[in-house]
């Protein structure tokens, strides 16, 4: 599915500085305050049974975020939002959409389940976090605010969770978005360097494209290429070489415009690209036959691509399943389930997790924000799909789409120990969910 450019507030969060560093807005508790005993206690979770497989995910009670009533959401698929050492994820939160308005309010947290306590940080709406999984940092963007067509700055942040300290890091280059220019995107989604020293940039500033590396702590800006005409998005650094991002090409708005996606000479579908620090780029081959590609990312070894795609079967079925593709010896694998929007392979490639936008049940129209969803675990070896969210309602109607883009988005964390996504309630509010990902072996090996 391809989404449309759509531009979506910041919400700024002021912070406070003592010698150059942000003190947390709401304690951590220390290391020596009182642990929780029960990393699903019933002070921060509910426990959810799928009604049809029997899976247990555990969904987080939104009102301990102290504002009533609420969704929670949790990260875009590409990268992580939980530590390797269990102890913190982070997630956003938003009022409930009315009629398909925006939300009254929006925000992020970082929850500490050592403790239980809760860790504010400032969420821009268009920028979707990074958390270090390893040292237990959260980055994060916030955008400068919008005056008379002039949004021209922003900084990044990073918050140490154990220490209860946030730091400033760089702004936004003023050589990509100088004095009076308004910045449509400052990134889609925080990728970082093997060092964590440096963000790939996928920028939108005056309806120009920008790609490159900024240097977090000197401030230096490194361009690898810009163009007014190709909508690159959705950039990632690879998570093993700092000198080539996987990027994606997509249909955007220019005024009343829309710029469509413009097939390679051969006729390839171009969604997927690779670009290196030279500016160069490439073309991935989408599926095969169906030459179509969407919801890319990269796996671990920073050599296989994975996406989802719709393809034509021999038997003469469809099959919307999700794809792999090794970018330095182009070996492909395509694994044909009923319906895949979103995939994210385990690090062995054993499984995966995917979800699944298609109309079920009474639920005749889908493919819609808010609108019906599932959620899967496959198992490779046994071709066995188990559902970890049999059927989830739609939140809203077509004609009045969400804003909050509450796809489930589920993903591996903990090293492969976990699984979390978004998760609907038959209230219409969303919840962070967590799911243990030894049942769905244990159920899939059968």
């Amino acid at each position: 599915m391809n989404h449309r450019y759509l531009l979506l507030a910041a919400t700024v969060v002021a912070l406070m500085s003592v010698n150059g560093c942000k003190k947390e807005d709401t304690p951590t508790g220390g290391e020596d305050a009182t642990e929780r005993k029960d990393m699903f206690g019933e002070d921060l979770f509910t426990k959810y049974v799928d009604p049809v497989s029997g899976v247990v995910s555990y969904q987080f009670k939104n009102e301990v975020i102290g504002l009533g009533k609420i969704n929670t959401q949790s990260n875009y698929f590409v990268t992580k939002s939980m530590t390797d050492d269990e102890r913190f994820f982070f997630l956003f939160y938003s009022a409930k959409e009315v009629n398909g308005q925006n939300p009254a309010f929006k925000g992020g947290k970082v929850v500490d389940l050592k403790t239980g306590k809760l860790i504010d940080y400032a969420w821009s709406g268009g920028v979707y976090p990074y958390m270090d999984i390893k040292e237990d940092k959260l980055y994060y963007f916030v955008m400068g605010s919008a005056s008379n067509g002039v949004r021209d700055h922003g900084r990044f942040y990073m918050k140490d969770l154990k220490a209860g300290k946030s730091y400033q890091l760089a702004d936004f280059p003023s050589a990509i978005s100088p004095k009076g220019s308004y910045i449509q995107r400052a990134l889609s989604h925080i990728t970082l360097t093997k060092d964590r020293r440096k963000v790939f940039l996928d920028a939108v500033v005056n309806h120009v494209f920008f790609q490159g590396m900024l240097d977090l702590y000197s401030g230096e800006w490194t361009e690898w290429s810009h163009n007014d005409s190709v909508h690159l998005t959705h950039g990632e650094v690879n998570p093993t070489r700092d000198d080539e991002a996987l990027l994606a090409i997509d249909v955007w708005e220019k005024g009343d415009e829309t710029i469509p996606i413009v097939y390679d000479p051969d006729g390839t579908y171009p969604r997927i690209q690779i670009m290196t620090s030279d500016g160069n780029r490439r073309t991935i081959k989408p599926s095969e036959p169906g030459n179509y590609a969407t919801h890319e990312g990269w796996h671990q070894d920073g050599n296989i691509i994975y996406f989802c795609a719709g393809m034509n079967l021999p038997n003469g079925e469809y099959s919307g399943g999700f794809h792999f593709r090794n970018i330095r010896t182009n070996e492909y694998l395509a694994t044909p389930v009923p319906r895949s929007t979103h995939c994210n392979p385990s690090y062995d490639m054993k499984y995966v997790v995917h979800d699944d936008d298609r109309p079920y049940g009474e639920y005749t129209t889908g493919y819609y924000r808010g609108g019906p969803w599932r959620v899967w675990f496959y198992n490779r070896a046994t071709k066995k799909d188990i559902a970890i969210y049999s059927g989830m309602k739609p939140i809203t109607t077509p004609d009045k789409q969400s804003t909050i883009h509450p796809d489930p988005h589920p993903h591996f964390v903990c090293n492969d120990k976990y699984i979390v996504c978004t998760a609907y309630d038959d209230e219409g509010y969303l919840h962070w969910s967590i799911t243990p990902v030894d049942q769905l072996i244990k159920l899939s090996s059968k």
